[in-house]
């Protein structure tokens, strides 16, 4: 525990202390962050398309076409958060200038 105080002590405000010994700016995480972001696109294809494919093989049956109405809400919900949230994040980069 010395050891992190001592490190971040001696580290810049703008760097994170990681124990592997390498060191990150929070420039450089987030960027990783919006990278990783790039794949909720095809996850978000893929779970409609497993949604869309639940309707047809629901055969009429209401409890399993609820359950395919629901995964396409849920899943819509997540996509705008994700893009919301992709949002916010250029506004307040914009702000600071990352």
């Amino acid at each position: 525990m010395i050891e992190l105080i001592q490190h971040a002590s001696a580290a810049n405000a703008n760097t994170v202390y990681n124990p592997a010994g390498t060191t990150l700016t929070v420039v450089e995480i987030f960027d990783t962050l919006v990278i990783a972001t790039m794949l909720v696109p095809v996850l978000i294809f893929i779970a409609i398309v497993v949604a869309g494919i639940r309707v047809l093989t629901s055969m009429g049956d209401p409890k399993q076409l609820e359950t395919a109405k629901k995964s396409f809400i849920y899943i819509t919900i997540g996509g705008l958060i994700i893009v919301m949230s992709y949002g916010i994040y250029r506004f307040f980069a914009s702000i600071v200038n990352l």
